[in-house]
């Protein structure tokens, strides 16, 4: 990813449609397993099409997590949001935030693992 490109996303099945055009409204690339008629895909296969596409997944899903701790070349980029109650209202409020704090010329997400709460975010590279 060139520093000035924005990421392109890819949600994960259990993102909401609504949290996907959330992001399209605020200027990104997104997509989902739906719209790639991909859906029921293990979280292996994800990971390849996230890596193929050069997409970074969102996800409420922890193995994400586990995955990428566990590659020994971090190959690809997840958001992992980690809400007490993940209504769309909070999954859109804590990914609006952290898209107005990131600084994309700084960090590739398409190769750190990014884990979001109620209150921060983490960044593992």
């Amino acid at each position: 990813m060139s520093q000035n490109q924005k990421p392109k996303f890819l949600v994960d099945e259990n993102i909401s449609p609504l949290t996907m055009e959330f992001i399209r409204k605020l200027g990104f690339g997104v997509t989902d397993l739906l719209e790639l008629d991909r859906k029921g895909i293990t979280n292996g296969d994800l990971v390849k099409l996230a890596i193929s596409e050069n997409r970074v997944i969102i996800t409420l899903d922890l193995d994400l997590g586990e995955i990428y701790y566990f590659l020994s070349e971090k190959k690809f980029g997840a958001i992992v949001i980690r809400l007490k109650t993940p209504t769309i209202e909070d999954i859109n409020l804590v990914l609006g935030k952290f898209f107005e704090e990131i600084n994309f010329k700084e960090v590739d997400l398409t190769k750190s693992l990014i884990i979001l709460d109620e209150k921060k975010y983490r960044i593992r590279k």
